[in-house]
């Protein structure tokens, strides 16, 4: 079994991802910057972590939430209205 991978998004605080890499370096974990994709809107954030088999960490309840449950609804094919 392979270990989570994170992606941390712009409004993540970088200090847990600062102490998460010091207290478990063996964590990946990489953040919306390192991979060039400041700016980007939720859509093509939540598309780079499913298609990178990163797992997305962020503050964003009020819009990036509800994409994310719209990805997952879509995905099972199921009609859903939010």
């Amino acid at each position: 079994m392979s270990r989570p991978r994170f992606l941390a998004d712009e409004d993540f605080r970088f200090e847990i991802v600062l102490a998460v890499r010091r207290l478990e370096p063996a964590i990946e974990t990489t953040t919306i910057v390192k991979t060039g994709l400041s700016g980007a809107v939720d859509s093509q954030i939540l598309e780079y972590a499913q298609s990178n088999g990163l797992l997305l960490l962020s503050h964003d309840v009020n819009t990036l939430k509800g994409k994310a449950e719209q990805r997952i609804v879509q995905k099972a094919g199921v009609a859903v209205f939010f």
